[in-house]
């Protein structure tokens, strides 16, 4: 956010304009994620998007509470630095795999919470005909 004052040196007929930053002391936040729903069980590679509030740099940890400076997985960043991603291939039914993410603001402002975001992929259901042939052998 920024101040502006106004300083008007009337004496001498000058006008000028100083800006003057304010700290940026906020890191930013997560605004939204995806996927938000359970994934088809035939789904066999996806992605994790997240949206910022801010440019950011954010990072990953598959197990909760790890620190953002020893996070060592980067999610891939949009040229905006407001939209990542992860990718994952070799999913396989019924799997289910949470990211944990803090991000860094500009002013090195970090995250000091997780916000997991989890691929969730359905259990296999059986083909119904084999339903329908194992229901007549009885």
């Amino acid at each position: 956010m920024w101040q502006y004052m106004r300083i008007m040196l009337l004496a001498a007929g000058i006008f000028l304009v100083c800006v003057l930053a304010q700290a940026d002391v906020q890191p930013p936040v997560i605004t939204q994620t995806y996927p938000l729903i359970e994934l088809s069980a035939r789904t066999t590679y996806s992605h994790v998007d997240l949206q910022t509030s801010g440019e950011a740099v954010c990072r990953y940890s598959l197990t909760p509470g790890v620190a953002y400076a020893d996070m060592t997985q980067a999610l891939d960043a949009e040229a905006d630095r407001k939209t990542f991603h992860i990718y994952q291939k070799g999913l396989k039914s019924g799997q289910r795999v949470t990211y944990y993410v803090r991000c860094q603001g500009q002013a090195a402002n970090f995250n000091t919470y997780d916000t997991p975001v989890t691929l969730k992929i359905a259990t296999s259901v059986p083909d119904p005909g084999i339903h329908l042939l194992m229901g007549r052998a009885g």
